[in-house]
């Protein structure tokens, strides 16, 4: 899930700090994964794929299972350390993509 949530941040932020922040882990990665900046977040998906790290499907997670959890992620404690504030409908569209 991890390539689908570094996405999902980078698409809500609006502070140049956490931006350059972001840009530093793109590069960190594009340089591990040999691989040029703009197509990090699919060559980790892709690597994450080969290594044998299965869809959310694959773990036998129900689909119909996403969207509770996704609620309750939008509403724990947890969401307090996440740099951006996410919706209960982006974290279920990020599970969706993780779950196929």
């Amino acid at each position: 899930m991890l390539p689908f949530g570094l996405a999902l941040n980078e698409s809500q932020i609006n502070d140049p700090g956490l931006r350059q922040r972001v840009n530093d882990v793109r590069r960190w990665l594009a340089d591990g994964l040999d691989v040029p900046v703009d197509q990090v977040w699919d060559s980790l998906r892709e690597w994450s794929h080969r290594a044998g790290l299965g869809t959310l499907r694959d773990l036998g997670v129900a689909r119909d299972a996403l969207e509770p959890a996704a609620l309750a992620a939008s509403t724990s404690s947890s969401m307090k350390a996440n740099p951006v504030s996410l919706s209960g409908e982006q974290l279920l569209e990020m599970l969706e993509a993780a779950w196929e």
